[in-house]
């Protein structure tokens, strides 16, 4: 072999040494991560008074439309359940997957999205969409109706306090309805 050739190979087997140890590391940090998490959400909704169940499949037919209905094997996560204020609600990481490619080549994209939806108790008549529009702010509301339930949704995985300031804003929403 040619001096050039070995330079060019064990420059090549730098490279996937380096690369090997970078995805090893962040498959370390990733699981420490979510040790900590398993850790520290049912501790949250204790101090809360709230329910933490680490899956729960029956949330998955509670709502409909996106994100709710894409992909396949949807998981319903880091469950918290409760009241907040004198409203029940619950929050819940979603999980999907999507494929991509054909052939012989095939991708899979796993997706994860935040929800934390409270049960509104509004009458019919306020929930009509001309209501919800005039309620608004301009543009699309980074919040929708579904049923009794008014969610905030947004794509990647909550925190016990992420959950906790949604609650707040969507009480102050809710409280802008009159009874």
């Amino acid at each position: 072999m040619a001096p050039a050739d070995l330079i060019g190979l064990a420059a090549g087997a730098a490279i996937c040494g380096v690369v090997s140890w970078v995805s090893i590391r962040r498959g370390i940090r990733a699981r420490r991560e979510a040790a900590a998490r398993a850790v520290g959400m049912p501790a949250y909704a204790a101090h809360r008074e709230w329910d933490f169940t680490p899956k729960d499949k029956r949330l998955l037919g509670l709502f409909d439309g996106e994100p709710f209905d894409q992909g396949t094997g949807r998981t319903a996560t880091h469950v918290f359940r409760g009241r907040h204020g004198r409203r029940d609600f619950v929050a819940f990481d979603l999980g999907y997957l999507t494929r991509s490619g054909g052939g012989s080549y095939t991708r899979g994209v796993q997706h994860h999205h935040s929800v934390v939806a409270v049960r509104h108790g509004l009458t019919p008549d306020l929930t009509r969409p001309e209501v919800v529009r005039a309620m608004t702010l301009e543009g699309d509301p980074p919040w929708r109706l579904c049923g009794d339930w008014l969610l905030v949704t947004r794509e990647g995985l909550h925190t016990p306090e992420e959950v906790e300031a949604k609650l707040v804003i969507i009480h102050a929403l809710l409280d802008r309805f009159p009874r």
